[in-house]
């Protein structure tokens, strides 16, 4: 009986009745639109006189349905159907009371209200499910939430039939090994080779142990990427320097209380020569009966993704329990259709002290926003936002919508919301404990939120004593001019783009060391990717057709791969590099198939400067080995010389690269 709540009847005397919630549903849901289904079952014949209590979790009306007399045959399913269940999206508690026969006690469950599954795309970031031994009903539950990954800690042969268990529903198994014995991490490697997702290694920030336990994963033949579990910047900086940077695919942040932490550790890595690390961020988990544990789980994982998280990794025990759906499986479905196929563009400036973040979907943007002040006084539930009284731990938020058009507001359950009218050009809210998802197509806010994100990175690179000491004024500026880009022409764009061989070259030649030219190279990546955004909206086609610049793209690869030899140590940069190149093209086609053809064009420009630093980056030092940096004459320290400064792109010509 999937996911029922089985309640068995306390006296001899009385018969013993089972109740199951939605019976025809995996799991305790129903859609919007449907009614509840309750499935009696009686190991006797008898009369039952039921009466139904429906209380939302969020605020609402508790309702009372009576069921009446209900014949049950000994062993056979019943059903009834309850029409009056709102259609709100969130969790109901159900409380079933007897009135006759007496002694049958009164049985409680829980089940949610859901969109239905759609064909759209993945949402913003990957989740992935922390479990112990898979229920049946955490593995329904989890599916129907549209959770594919799972975490499981393994400790020796005791667990592999829990990995087996979830292979086989199938998942996609992450193996947790906490300061694990060599032997063992080389036995579960030859156990399940690449039949898992991946690895997290646990050594307790030992960098001694970490070595041999990564080492014997690959010994017993594993390729599927391992992940260091670090609790902080200063633990992954320390095994970085202790050259552990090749056994180390991802970095698991644990626990990951806040986003710092994770721009912290981005920040380590880059320092230590490795441009874009994938970071997975485990999310402490809340107590399961504290009120806002659900809008806890929404906004850590907006905080996250807007910090740079891949993955997302939370206790299965917020969706599922061993009887019952948890707190958050109604916020996770509704962040799954919020977010649908969105990418994270960046925070959108307000007054008031709300946190906005600002996604793209296609066409459409979806702009995130809540107040953590509001934490303790949770507004789940309301129907209406215009014209509400001034709430304690609620923040007015004025998000910019001139021009936009197809406005809609959604809770953080994917309730409708009545939009406010926009007052001088902007919409303003009334955002709360749970987020709010205001979404619309043109207007301003992309280009005022990818604006933002430009100057943001712009300033911290022009601003940075270490990058002022070793890069040259001129490309200073260069990237001080694209990012005003109100001002700035499509000319400007393409001198940023310059920037990237130039860093490269000077990197590889000596007078940058690796810990100024990394993080320098990472926060232009920022850069560059925001301008694309930019420039899209402001609606200037590029000449150079896509095609081109994507073939041209190939040929550099190409050239690097013909070239390239040598032992594999010497090829983590340049290997990297060629990957990122593949993946920005791969971006730039997907957005043209969504028809934002002029970002296409700007990914395919940058793509294409990135891969002329393929053949630079072949010089590269091994990251694993510690940084050399070759000393500066007296004479040139203060101002020292470039390779190759960036030249200058003043004419149309240029712009068309033919």
């Amino acid at each position: 009986m999937p996911l029922a709540v089985v309640l068995i009847g306390a006296f001899a005397a009385a018969p013993e009745v089972y109740v199951a919630i939605a019976p025809d549903q995996p799991a305790p849901h129903i859609y919007i639109g449907d009614p509840l289904i309750l499935e009696f079952r009686a190991d006797r014949d008898c009369t039952v006189s039921v009466e139904a209590e429906i209380r939302p979790e969020f605020p609402g009306d508790t309702i009372v349905v009576e069921l009446g007399d209900i014949r049950l045959q000994a062993n056979s399913p019943h059903w009834c159907t309850i029409d009056s269940v709102p259609d709100i999206r969130g969790r109901y508690f159900l409380t079933t009371r007897f009135k006759y026969p007496e002694g049958l006690p009164e049985r409680a469950g829980a089940f949610c209200r859901i969109d239905r599954p759609g064909p759209g795309p993945a949402p913003a970031a990957p989740v992935c499910a922390a479990v112990d031994m898979l229920t049946a009903s955490q593995r329904l539950a989890l599916l129907t939430a549209g959770v594919k990954v799972v975490r499981i800690d393994v400790t020796g042969e005791a667990d592999y039939p829990k990995v087996e268990a979830a292979l086989a529903v199938p998942f996609q198994v992450m193996v947790r090994l906490r300061q694990a014995d060599p032997a063992l991490c080389e036995a579960v490697a030859r156990q399940w080779h690449d039949r898992v997702y991946g690895w997290q290694l646990d050594s307790g920030g030992s960098t001694d142990a970490f070595s041999p336990m990564a080492k014997a994963l690959r010994a017993g033949g594993t390729r599927s990427p391992i992940a260091a579990v670090v609790p902080d910047a200063a633990t992954l900086t320390a095994m970085l320097d202790a050259g552990l940077g090749k056994s180390i695919d991802a970095v698991a942040v644990d626990p990951a209380p806040a986003g710092n932490v994770l721009r912290e550790a981005r920040g380590a890595a880059e320092r230590a020569g490795y441009e874009r690390i994938e970071i997975q961020a485990c999310i402490p988990a809340p107590a399961q009966d504290q009120p806002g544990a659900g809008a806890f789980l929404a906004r850590q994982g907006l905080d996250l993704i807007a910090s740079g998280a891949s993955l997302l990794v939370f206790d299965a025990g917020l969706v599922a329990g061993d009887s019952a759906l948890g707190p958050a499986f109604a916020y996770l479905d509704a962040m799954a259709h919020l977010l649908a196929g969105a990418s994270y563009v960046g925070p959108l400036n307000v007054e008031g002290g709300a946190t906005v973040q600002v996604f793209r979907a296609r066409d459409r943007w979806i702009v995130a926003a809540w107040c953590a002040a509001g934490e303790a006084s949770l507004t789940a539930g309301k129907a209406e936002v215009a014209g509400k009284a001034e709430v304690a731990g609620e923040a007015e938020v004025a998000i910019p919508s001139e021009n936009a058009t197809a406005l809609d507001l959604h809770d953080a359950r994917n309730n409708p919301l009545t939009c406010p009218a926009p007052v001088n050009g902007a919409i303003v809210l009334r955002a709360g404990a749970e987020p709010m998802f205001l979404a619309g197509k043109g207007g301003p806010v992309l280009q005022a939120t990818a604006l933002s994100e430009a100057r943001k990175e712009a300033e911290a690179f022009c601003n940075s004593e270490e990058i002022g000491k070793h890069v040259v004024k001129e490309a200073v500026e260069v990237v001080r001019k694209a990012s005003t880009v109100e001002s700035s022409k499509r000319a400007d764009f393409l001198n940023l783009l310059q920037v990237f061989p130039y860093l490269e070259t000077q990197w590889h030649a000596g007078p940058i060391p690796r810990s100024v030219a990394v993080p320098a190279l990472a926060r232009l990546a920022r850069l560059a990717r925001a301008l694309c955004v930019a420039e899209h909206e402001r609606g200037e086609p590029f000449v150079e057709p896509l095609q081109s610049t994507l073939a041209s793209c190939g040929q550099y690869q190409s050239r690097y791969l013909t070239g390239s030899a040598g032992p594999d140590d010497g090829h983590e940069r340049p290997d990297w590099l060629l990957d990122e190149v593949s993946r920005l093209m791969a971006e730039a086609e997907s957005l043209a198939s969504q028809g934002r053809t002029i970002e296409a064009s700007a990914v395919g420009a940058l793509a294409e400067w990135r891969a002329q630093a393929l053949e630079i980056s072949a010089r590269a030092e091994p990251l694993s080995a510690p940084e050399k940096v070759k000393p500066v004459p007296e004479a040139k320290k203060e101002q020292p010389k470039p390779v190759e400064p960036p030249k200058k792109t003043t004419s149309k010509k240029k712009t068309s690269k033919k």
